[in-house]
């Protein structure tokens, strides 16, 4: 969500797990077209409300894939669809058919990943509206902690176009409103370091959260 080129630099690997997973959205697309053409219908409606604010019950409605200038675009963090677990708040709930329609892609997408070992040193850059991705649990050792830094990218000659419905995350990434703000690059882990809430899927913009100023991508 958000995030055109999703660079990922491991300044330390973990003990054990970690692994990060890549599937094609294509892929995916293709099998639900030929097996579970509902389904495919359900994520293709831009009826999906996707938060913007847990302070302010921001959302927009999009759908989770999107045709557009002949590419296939996927944008999906299930952590972002729906109000937040266990808070009142006006963003609608997904419905029945739409929480059936995240659990298809979330088990055709596992169906079909490919798993990267991914170790000190290395640097993974992958299209983020092309791919979906996940990472696995980890277990660090006595001394060290794993250590990952994440960029987002854009090349503005090479980029993908971005349909309206998925907008508002990329423009929080890339447009005017990200100019202003720091840019941070911890080659060390950072003593307060507060997780960002992102998930499942294709890489999504960190949502503005409690206490925060300002939406951020």
């Amino acid at each position: 969500m958000g995030c055109d080129i999703l660079a990922l630099q491991v300044r330390q690997s973990a003990l054990t797990g970690g692994f990060t997973y890549l599937s094609s959205g294509w892929t995916v697309f293709n099998h639900l077209a030929r097996e579970e053409p509902e389904v495919l219908r359900v994520l293709l409606t831009p009826n999906w409300p996707v938060q913007i604010s847990t302070r302010k019950d921001h959302y927009y409605m999009a759908p989770v894939f999107a045709i557009h200038d002949g590419r296939l675009l996927v944008s999906l963090d299930p952590n972002r669809l729906g109000p937040p677990p266990g808070t009142e708040r006006h963003i609608p709930p997904l419905s029945l058919t739409q929480k059936h329609a995240l659990s298809r892609i979330s088990e055709v997408a596992r169906r079909f990943e490919l798993r990267l070992k991914l170790n000190t040193g290395d640097i993974l850059f992958f299209n983020n509206w092309a791919l979906l991705h996940r990472r696995d649990a980890y277990q660090d050792d006595e001394h060290t902690s794993r250590h990952m830094v994440r960029l987002w990218l854009r090349n503005t000659k090479m980029g993908w176009a971005v349909p309206s419905c998925m907008l508002p995350p990329w423009l929080a990434a890339y447009g005017e409103a990200s100019r202003n703000r720091p840019r941070l690059y911890p080659l060390h882990p950072m003593p307060n370091y507060v997780v960002p809430r992102y998930s499942t899927g294709s890489a999504a913009f960190v949502i503005e959260s409690e206490g925060e100023e300002f939406e951020s991508a």
